[in-house]
């Protein structure tokens, strides 16, 4: 079930990057309008702070997507110090290694 949504969310974030950044979306959201007047009842017309929203919640995951990045890529880095070595067995290990620190020092 949780691949559905997996599946349904990068659809959607497909399709809202395509909107959003097209040059219809752009111009829906006032991104050509004059900067000296940005704000939304100056131009009832247009979708100005709906594009921002979407511009914003893209970004936000555009943020995310890099921070899980760089999260595995840590994570990547620590493991590979010590092939062989999963995460269960650094656990054990320092667990293991805990009371035995006291009576070496």
């Amino acid at each position: 079930m949780w691949a559905i949504w997996v599946l349904l969310f990068l659809i959607w974030f497909v399709f809202a990057n395509i909107w959003r950044f097209s040059n219809y979306g752009k111009v829906c959201s006032g991104d050509y309008l004059d900067t000296k007047h940005p704000k939304a009842k100056n131009y009832p017309n247009y979708l100005i702070v709906e594009g921002e929203f979407i511009y914003a919640v893209l970004v936000t995951i555009y943020v995310l997507f890099g921070i899980a990045i760089v999260m595995i890529l840590i994570t990547a880095m620590v493991l590979v110090k010590e092939p062989g070595k999963t995460i269960a067995k650094v656990r054990m290990t320092e667990k293991m290694e805990a009371p035995y620190n006291s009576l070496i020092k």
